[in-house]
């Protein structure tokens, strides 16, 4: 009984933990998050330790220790990573592979399973391949690298669970868990500290808090449970049997955790409507102040356009499947006599025919009319990026933000119809690139390119 809790315990929390670890990826990056966790852990687990005296392990006890640490280690950052890359419905339930993968070590190592067991397992992998399935339109592919990363996570993780009761047997739980923690705090946490990139914003406490609690404690419940000696000693294959009793524990955590992915993939529904902020709601007008905007951008406003180097990006802005008008005259002073006003088909006002400006009237990123084309039209040949725009047009853009509408609300980044999930101010506005920013509930299709001939 107590296996079968431990086990469940243990899947549940490591299932939980996966949504926390995914939004502390994703605010401060796969390492310093993995830092923290590690750091977390490490304080809560260290008093435990040294409360049951210093440990006299032996050789074998030494090695698997090692093992342990250096498989969990890696898997943890696999994961980590991987949950930076790509949506926590494609990571979480490949991830979950870890306890079949290590039940498998455990059967050829000559642990006895039963049919149905054998059974059982298997369904549990082929519900896993649904994820591996293209995501409705509207939702962008799966990120290659997240599969790629999500799968090795699963394989050390199998090897770390497979080596832990072993290790625990004469190290001890509590031990155990404090040098895996130690390990990743030297692995990781101490370079960060070192090169001064081991930071912690507010918003992220209190996921790499409960990230670091539960997955010490996931751990914890695991060795518990798989330490339990077996009812049937009879029925192990090998006399050495007795050191390789955690097959039933990890079968219930490996169900439990298809159970979580299963539930979560469930619930990946269409990113409900975003409610209408109190302030920056859309539509977002030109503002009074371009050429201000501009040096604010970094930019520098000059007295005509330069076409030393001239490239084009497209914007695309929709809000709850609506799409909102990018502004003509984004980066122009249109009150300076040097710049031209001409009527488009739907009736709009374009603005440009700039020769010479009596002083700056123009930026080296604006928007000539309202069809969404972005202009780089400067002397020097580098791209300007996406943040350097929104500062132009006076919207809020971050990785959480758009204008006044912020997480939890749905804010999704697309380029060339691809999700985009690193800090869309970065993105670079190279030519015929298309970027599409969506908020709350999404088109029924994602914009992978543009109409280039209204350039």
């Amino acid at each position: 009984m107590i296996g079968v809790a431990g086990g469940a315990l243990a899947a549940l929390l490591w299932g939980v933990s996966g949504f926390t670890a995914a939004r502390s990826s994703r605010v401060l990056g796969a390492e310093v998050a993995l830092a923290w966790v590690y750091l977390v852990g490490l304080c809560a687990v260290l008093p435990v330790a040294l409360t049951r005296g210093l440990p006299d392990p032996g050789a074998g006890a030494v090695g698997w220790t090692v093992v342990t640490d250096v498989a969990a280690v890696t898997s943890l950052y696999l994961m980590y990573a991987a949950l930076r890359r790509g949506p926590v419905v494609l990571v979480m339930p490949l991830t979950a592979a870890q306890g079949g993968l290590a039940a498998i070590f455990a059967v050829v190592a000559g642990e006895h399973l039963q049919p149905l067991a054998a059974v059982g397992l298997a369904i549990v992998f082929a519900g896993m391949l649904p994820v591996m399935r293209r995501p409705r339109s509207g939702t962008g592919a799966h990120p290659t690298a997240a599969v790629v990363l999500a799968a090795l996570s699963a394989a050390t993780a199998a090897v770390a669970l497979f080596a832990s009761p072993r290790a625990a047997h004469s190290l001890g739980t509590p031990w155990l868990i404090a040098t895996l923690r130690a390990a990743g705090v030297l692995a990781v946490a101490v370079p960060l500290a070192a090169s001064g990139r081991l930071r912690l914003p507010r918003a992220a406490t209190r996921f790499v808090v409960f990230s670091g609690l539960a997955d010490a404690g996931a751990f914890a419940a695991y060795i518990v449970a798989a330490s339990r000696p077996p009812r049937r000693p009879r029925r192990c294959r090998v006399a050495s049997c007795g050191e390789m009793r955690h097959v039933r524990p990890i079968l219930i955590a490996v169900s439990f955790l298809a159970a979580i992915g299963a539930a979560t993939a469930a619930s990946a529904k269409t990113p409900a409507p975003a409610p209408t902020p109190a302030h920056g709601a859309a539509p977002w007008p030109a503002p009074p102040n371009p050429l201000g905007l501009t040096i604010a951008a970094g930019l520098k406003p000059e007295r005509r356009e330069q076409l030393t180097y001239h490239v084009h990006a497209h914007l695309d802005v929709f809000v709850n499947g609506k799409h909102e008008t990018v502004p003509a005259g984004i980066g122009i002073n249109i009150h300076d006599p040097g710049v031209h006003r001409f009527p488009t088909p739907d009736g709009s006002t374009a603005y440009g025919g700039i020769q010479l400006c009596g002083k700056p009237c123009i930026s080296p990123l604006h928007t000539h009319d309202d069809t969404g084309i972005l202009h780089t039209e400067s002397s020097t040949p580098v791209p300007n990026r996406l943040g350097q725009f929104f500062t132009e047009w006076g919207v809020r853009l971050s990785r959480s933000c758009v204008g006044g509408y912020c997480r939890p609300t749905s804010v999704q980044i697309f380029v060339n119809g691809k999700r985009y999930r690193s800090d869309p101010r970065a993105i670079g506005l190279t030519d015929h690139k298309e970027i599409a920013v969506v908020i709350g509930t999404p088109p029924s299709k994602i914009p992978s390119t543009a109409d280039w001939s209204k350039i």
